[in-house]
Parts: structure tokens; sequence; C-alpha cells
């Protein structure tokens, strides 16, 4: 499995094809990316992903003390 996202699941993530649209859409919803040198391509690392499904979600317990 790559580091980076593919340009498939860019494609899935923005609904865009075209590397522009797709790094606007990227920035709307505050993902993480780089540009590729080469040819400009964005790059979004794929542990932003990874880490949110397996990370352990923390409950809060509700507060019975009403006082301040």
């Amino acid at each position: 499995m790559s580091l980076w996202l593919t340009e498939d699941e860019l494609f899935e993530l923005t609904g865009y094809k075209t590397k522009t649209r797709q790094k606007k859409a990227l920035a709307e919803m505050n993902v993480k990316f780089r540009s590729r040198p080469l040819d400009g391509f964005p790059l979004v690392e794929r542990c932003q992903f990874e880490n949110n499904l397996t990370a352990p979600t923390r409950r809060r317990e509700p507060r019975f003390d009403w006082t301040n």
C-alpha cells in the first residue's frame, strides 16, 4: 500500500479528475496535501484517514456536579 492516495482515491474523495479542482476541494475539506513538483499532482498522505479510523474514540462522562 502506498504512502499517498491514488488518483482513483483522490477522485472518489473530491469528485474531480483535474488537479486544480482536486486541490480546491481538498483545501475546502481542510485535508493537508502537497503538490508534486514534477506535474503538480496533489499528494495526500494516506495516514490522515487511517489514523482517524483506528484511533479509539473517547467518550466524555456526564458531569453531575452543577457547581463551577
